[in-house]
């Protein structure tokens, strides 16, 4: 091991289990996870998205 203060937090958030998260923690993600998605789907049709989009796909194309 070693004195980084890194490997006591990762270990920790290694060996939690989804049952030992707080229901509140769980609800309050979800409310997160849905949000971006439906910010996502709101701006899906705004003017230039089409060009981001493009961009972002370049960015993650191998070739």
């Amino acid at each position: 091991m070693t004195d980084d203060a890194a490997w006591p937090l990762a270990r920790h958030v290694c060996r939690t289990d989804y049952a030992d998260l707080p229901a509140t923690a769980v609800a309050s993600a979800r409310r997160e996870i849905l949000d971006t998605f439906g910010c996502m789907l709101g701006g899906s049709g705004s003017p230039g998205f089409d060009e981001l989009f493009a961009m972002v796909r370049r960015q993650r194309s191998p070739d």
